[in-house]
């Protein structure tokens, strides 16, 4: 019920990320994260 209540009023809704606040952090692309897993 909170969460219909919540979408249905708008206080579910998300602001955009603060992304600039963290330049050094880079994505890692997921082909990366998986050959690095994979070649243990």
């Amino acid at each position: 019920m909170q969460y219909l209540r919540n979408m249905f009023s708008g206080m579910a809704k998300l602001e955009p990320p603060d992304n600039h606040r963290y330049p050094d952090i880079r994505w890692t692309p997921v082909r990366d994260l998986l050959a690095s897993r994979w070649s243990r």
